[in-house]
């Protein structure tokens, strides 16, 4: 009885499996690293990209950070200058709001207030809304 190797590339041939699997290694150390700094070189706070961030862990950071700690949001809102990112979550709604640095409004946008409120629409604590869409 013979046992068949996986060869997942097969159709590819074989110098052409090389190349994808080269280029899905790089892609995959590439999305390792991107937790590791935000888009200006400034870690994130908090560190482990997988645990449930607080609300200073949010503040201050760029659009791009934000998403990577927190995926997409559920609705976004452009209102010049600012843009409010919202994330819908079992219990809560949390609002994060987006607004140019007011010591270089040209770098870009920055978090700059996090909140949250209870789906009756009354505030919530933004900290245990974090914890709900961080799930």
């Amino acid at each position: 009885m013979t046992i068949a190797a996986y060869r997942p590339f097969e159709a590819f041939g074989q110098r052409s499996g090389r190349v994808v699997m080269a280029l899905l290694s790089v892609a995959a150390l590439g999305v390792g690293l991107s937790g590791c700094a935000g888009v200006d070189g400034t870690a994130m706070r908090g560190g482990n990209r997988g645990g449930v961030p607080s609300v200073t862990d949010i503040k201050g950071h760029t659009p791009a950070d934000v998403r990577d700690r927190l995926g997409a949001p559920t609705l976004t809102r452009r209102e010049p200058p600012a843009e409010v990112w919202q994330y819908s979550a079992q219990s809560c709604v949390l609002d994060v709001v987006f607004y140019p640095p007011r010591d270089n409004p040209n770098n870009g946008l920055r978090a700059d207030w996090v909140g949250s409120r209870g789906l009756d629409g009354n505030p919530g604590d933004p900290a245990a809304c974090l914890r709900d869409v961080s799930r």
